[in-house]
Formats: structure tokens, sequence, C-alpha cells
């Protein structure tokens, strides 16, 4: 076993062969799994109850600062998460995602709580960022576990699985919020600090110990271990932390390629969270419970979507999918700002949870056929902190836009940057240069 991956190697657990070749089909249900879906569903429930409820309705309704206030507050987050998921998904590769996660959720209730307490736009606007830098290690332990817990060739169809917990949280965190809100943002508040209480307790009960399997998935590959050890300058067992590092930078180098896909999806679906309620408001006059049961709508068809979607990129590739899914997703962005009725948003919304539904399974498969087994969650979190850009970036320009063009400028602004990123990797290949040795591994 290398000997950089030693740390790492304790925090998954061991299984035979013949389970490899079997496609692990009981790993869902496994404690240190589950545990990991449950905690990234509890965090990203309270994420979407913040950035699609309270924080816009909280920010202009109560503490009466700009719509531009509230968006840079989102985009902060969103910065700060980005920032600290490399740091993190090394932490996770090192010692595991057990104290990362326990420290992530602290700091998320921490910042809950002040977000409570916040009487101006500086206030709001940090625990904002405090609650951003909490999130931070959630996805990047839960990309790993699957990298270390999954065969190569059932892991779009466990993404898959991953979304559906994350589509659950992130959709019923705005219903639930827009329940509470109608009592008090104060029971939104304390609600959403409960969650993330909730999301520790799981971490402490079923997030133990278990050891890495991904070299037993390169054992059971032709060539695996060759691929492996070229990977690492030819002898993984002597690499050096210098050695490593540069097997990280070549890593980066030869698969930045998909940087601009990174940065734009995430770029274009965050600058219409600051909006979309008021955007429901203003514009379509939905009342919160229809607005709430949109996005439900929305979310239901990418859920049903996921299953079948992962099943079939891992079958036949995620290319076809990938480039169907961004232009599905474009049309009916910018579909959605010429027609208002009620009929319409249901079919434009669901339209886009059938186009996220083709494209998270095989977008994720992509950059994960992309990146080196062993340095699973480094690498993750240095690809999720380039998606993380677009993501602090996206929410301030949608409500700039939305403040100096019109409310429907933001979905336009969405739907032709994933237009563009359509075109462009239908033009571009699915693998390239260092990525290419890993193809039989992952």
């Amino acid at each position: 076993m290398n000997a950089t991956s030693k740390p790492a190697s304790r925090f998954f657990k061991p299984t035979t062969k013949r389970e490899v070749r079997g496609g692990f089909r009981g790993d869902l249900f496994q404690p240190y799994l589950l545990g990991i879906f449950s905690a990234l569903a509890l965090s990203e429930f309270v994420r979407g109850a913040l950035t699609f409820s309270v924080l816009p309705t909280y920010g202009t309704g109560v503490l009466g600062i700009p719509v531009q206030w509230t968006a840079l507050a989102i985009s902060l987050q969103y910065l700060v998460d980005t920032i600290f998921r490399a740091p993190f998904g090394w932490m996770i590769d090192r010692i595991g995602p057990r104290y990362p996660l326990l420290m992530g959720f602290a700091a998320a209730m921490a910042g809950v709580l002040l977000a409570l307490r916040s009487g101006t736009a500086t206030h709001l606007i940090l625990a904002a960022m405090l609650f951003g830098f909490g999130v931070s290690p959630m996805w990047p332990a839960a990309m790993a576990g699957i990298a270390r817990s999954i065969a190569p060739e059932r892991r779009a169809s466990f993404v898959g699985y991953l979304y559906i917990f994350w589509l659950c949280g992130t959709g019923l965190g705005p219903v639930t919020a827009n329940f509470l809100i109608a009592r008090s943002y104060t029971a939104a508040f304390l609600a959403l600090a409960a969650a993330d209480a909730l999301g520790a307790a799981v971490v402490l009960i079923f997030v133990h110990r278990a050891r890495d399997r991904s070299r037993e998935f390169a054992k059971d590959v032709p060539d695996g271990q060759a691929l492996l050890q070229s990977a690492h300058g030819g002898h993984a067992r002597e690499a050096s932390p210098r050695a490593r590092l540069k097997a990280i930078w070549r890593n980066v180098r030869d698969a930045s390629y998909l940087f601009p896909g990174m940065f734009a999806q995430t770029f274009a679906i965050t600058s219409l969270v600051p909006i979309l309620s008021l955007y429901a408001k203003l514009v379509l006059h939905l009342s919160p419970t229809l607005y709430s049961s949109i996005l439900v709508g929305g979310g239901l068809v990418t859920t049903v979507t996921l299953l079948p979607a992962g099943k079939l990129v891992d079958h036949f590739g995620p290319r076809r999918f990938l480039i169907g899914g961004f232009a599905l997703a474009a049309a009916a962005l910018i579909l959605f700002s010429f027609y208002h009725t009620i009929a319409s948003t249901f079919l434009v919304v669901a339209m886009i949870g059938l186009g996220y539904g083709m494209v998270l399974p095989s977008w994720n498969k992509t950059v994960d056929s992309n990146i080196d087994p062993d340095k699973k969650a480094t690498l993750w979190g240095i690809f999720m902190t380039v998606e993380g850009i677009g993501s602090a970036v996206g929410p301030y320009i949608g409500g700039t836009v939305w403040d100096a063009i019109s409310p429907q400028a933001p979905f336009w602004v969405a739907g032709s940057v994933i237009l563009g990123i359509c075109l462009l990797y239908a033009l571009l290949p699915s693998h390239t240069g260092h990525a290419r040795s890993y193809d039989k591994l992952v």
C-alpha cells in the first residue's frame, strides 16, 4: 500500500473481491455511507432554507436592506464554502471525514444563530460567511466516500443516490422554512439550528472508521496496479510529499478543460437563488404554498430522473446525457422569462428538473473519471473550489442584474451560460491527457 495513503485507508470498510465484482448493491445501507449521505441531506436542508427562502425575505422584509446586499451575503457564503473545500478535502484524505464534518456542523449552527441575531447587513454577511465555512466539508466527504466505497462501474448510480439525498434536503428546506416563517423568523432560524445539531448527531453515531477499498478495485482491473504506480511516477510506495503534490498538480492541469463547465453550471443556477422567491411573488404572483409546490415538483422530477439516468450513464457513458441535459435546462430557463402562467411555470420547472436529472450523474461521472483514484477527497475539493467560484459569483450577479435591468434578465443570463457550456462540451472530448490513464480504474 502507498505510504502516503495510509492515514486515509483507516476510514473505509474492507470488502471481498466477490463483492467488488458484485457491485456493492447493499452499500447504500451500510451505516458509514448512509450516515454521510444523511448528514449532507441535513446540511443542504439548512442551506436550501436559508438561501432560497429565509435570507432573501429576511434581508429585505425585516432588516430593510436592498436585494443586492442580500445577494452579496449569499455570494460570500458560497465563496467561503469554496475557499475551504480543498483544505477540508485534504484533511478528509488524511484523517477521515468524522472530525471535519463535526467541525462543519458546529460552525454552520453558529452561523444560523448569528443570522438570527443580525441587525444590519454587515452582521448578516458575517453570519452567512460563517455558515459557508460550516458546509465546506460536506461535499468532499460525500464524493470521497463514494469513490472509496463503491466499484467504479457503479459510481454514477451512487452519485444518483447521493443527489436524491441532496434534493430531498434542498427541496424540503425552503418548503419547511416558508411554513415556519408564517409563524415567525425566530422559529425558522431555531429549527434550522436544530437540523444542524441533528446532522452532527448523525455523524457521531454513524460515521466511524473504515478502510479504503480503492486499492482492491485497482487489483481487480487488468494492469490496475501498474496504472496506479505510473500515476505516482513509477513507485507509489516510495512517493514523497513533493512527488504527491506534483501528481496532484499534474492531474489538476490535465483535467482543467473541465473548469469552464464547473464554473458555468454553478454560476447559472446560483444566479437565480436570491431572486427566485421575489420573482414568484412579484412577477408570477404566487402564494408561498404554491411557490413551495413548484419547487417540490421540480425536485421530484429531478429525483425520479436521477436513478435511471445514473444507470444509463454507467452503461452508455456520460457524454450524450451531459449535452442533452444542458440543452434542455438552457431552453427551459430562457423560455421561463417569457411565460407567466401557472401551467407554463410547472412545465418549465419540470423541464429544468429533467435536464438536471440527466446532468448531475453524467457530470460527476465525467469529473470522477478524470481524477487520481487515491486522492479523491483532495481533488474533489479542488474541483469543487472551481465550482464554488461560480456559486460565489452567481448570486451577486443575479441580484445586480435584477436591480439594473429587469426581473427576467437573470433567467436570460443563466440560460445563455448553460447553452454556451452545452455547445462547448459538444465539441470537446470527455477525456484528455493524464485522465486517459485512469479510464480503466474510474
